[in-house]
């Protein structure tokens, strides 16, 4: 049995009631402090300190709610830029606490996208709206007021998101600001194409030196992208005198190669076409075009831009009909151009072609005169072509007087019908040749 010693008796006594001392003062501290204190987070964005919120866990909650959903139904997403820091502490119970203030200052140091429609006209955003379903009223009712338009407009919607934008409130209003621009352009382009149907032309002497070249041609392709949907030849409907090279609207139509524009306006079943002489007495058509890039008259080189693809005239879609004729007779584009200008082109190899080989299958035509483009020249206005000058090359159309030139608009002028023929001519022949470029595109596609 142990015995304990008095002594050690009152030492144990005397150190149970220290603890005991310590305990309570302990507990009487924390009282004190929890009446006059609160315990708190302070919070810091960028290092600033922003105030006091009464729980960390609430404020993340809410920040992280914003950042998901937003204020707003517009709101695509939302940004934050400087995430809060937290630190934990007692501050007086008479310090008042700042967490919706804190939480508002988060949201607005925040970048907020919302999510907008825009209307693209011809690639070019003209007006934004809250919803996609005003954004498709006004394209369809744009789409409408210009359906019978020569030259339309590309009309589209596109998902924007913006942090700051105005949008258009009155449907109405945003579609008379598109159309009434596009009503001034077309009635630009009446003026303008009438007025070069009017004056412009290509003096005989001209031409004659240029059927008269012996220049070798290397016939490219008009497109830069295509798809061939009908080839030269017979087919279901009919002869086709030329080769179809499918494309978007509006895609660009380039001269395959050196020439003279003769003509450039509506004919018949090719639609808008563009005629250009070239050398040896080589002619090429680009029919079905939506607008024109060239004027009667002008010189083009090979791969300029004369024209853009469209589906006018017979045909059942967006295409560029390229013929190839030599004297008046259409040849197989395909066995001509190509994008390598790998296939040198004469008068004198065509003449070969067609008495040699019948795998061309050219289809005689009536000898077209290009003269029925040309304008009355009045006899002095012609210059004189002496037998050596006859002989050049195209670089003859230099030598031509600029009084035959009619000052030209810089920008190329969009196309309208123009049914009044450029010059005097035959009234039996041009009608005769109507016919036959009718018949020969009766069922063009």
């Amino acid at each position: 049995m142990v015995r304990v010693s008095n002594k050690a008796r009152v030492n144990a006594g005397l150190l149970g009631k220290v603890v005991l001392t310590a305990l309570f003062s302990s507990i009487a501290i924390v009282a004190v402090v929890l009446a006059s204190y609160k315990p708190v987070y302070s919070v810091l964005i960028n290092g600033e300190f922003k105030g006091y919120v009464s729980s960390k866990k609430q404020m993340q909650q809410d920040i992280e709610k914003y950042l998901q959903e937003g204020d707003s139904e517009r709101v695509g997403y939302i940004l934050l830029k400087n995430r809060p820091e937290y630190e934990f502490g007692l501050v007086r119970k008479d310090v008042d606490t700042k967490d919706e203030e804190i939480l508002l200052g988060v949201k607005e140091s925040c970048d907020v996208y919302y999510k907008v429609y825009a209307i693209n006209v011809n690639d070019e955003d003209v007006c934004l709206v809250d919803t996609l379903a005003d954004a498709q009223s006004i394209v369809d009712k744009v789409n409408e007021a210009q359906k019978d338009y020569t030259v339309k407009a590309s009309v589209m919607i596109s998902e924007k998101y913006e942090k700051e934008y105005e949008v258009v409130d009155d449907i109405e209003l945003a579609v008379n600001s598109i159309v009434a621009p596009l009503e001034d352009q077309n009635e630009d382009v009446v003026k303008k194409v009438k007025l070069y149907a009017a004056q412009k032309s290509v003096p005989q002497a001209i031409l004659d030196a240029i059927k008269s070249s012996n220049t070798e041609l290397k016939f490219s392709l008009p497109l830069s992208s295509y798809v061939v949907t009908s080839r030269y030849g017979w087919r279901r409907s009919g002869y086709h005198t030329g080769c179809d090279y499918a494309a978007p609207l509006g895609s660009p139509i380039y001269a395959i190669e050196a020439g003279v524009v003769t003509s450039a306006q509506w004919s018949g079943n090719y639609g808008y076409l563009v005629k250009i002489l070239h050398a040896g007495g080589f002619e090429t058509y680009y029919a079905h075009c939506s607008r024109f890039a060239c004027n009667v008259g002008d010189k083009v080189e090979k791969g300029e831009l004369i024209a853009y693809v469209g589906s006018t005239g017979n045909s059942t879609g967006p295409h560029c009909h390229l013929e190839i004729r030599y004297n008046g007779s259409t040849i197989d584009p395909e066995t001509l151009a190509s994008a390598q200008n790998s296939v040198p082109v004469s008068a004198k190899s065509i003449e070969k072609m067609l008495a040699d080989s019948a795998k061309y299958d050219v289809k005689e035509t009536a000898k077209e005169e290009t003269k029925v483009e040309q304008q009355p020249i009045a006899q002095a206005d012609v210059p004189e072509v002496s037998p050596e000058s006859e002989s050049q090359n195209i670089v003859v159309l230099d030598e031509a007087p600029a009084e035959q030139e009619v000052v030209e608009d810089t920008t190329a002028p969009e196309v309208v019908e123009v049914s009044t023929p450029t010059t005097q001519v035959d009234e039996t022949t041009t009608g005769n040749q109507e016919v036959e470029e009718n018949n020969e595109e009766n069922n063009e596609n």
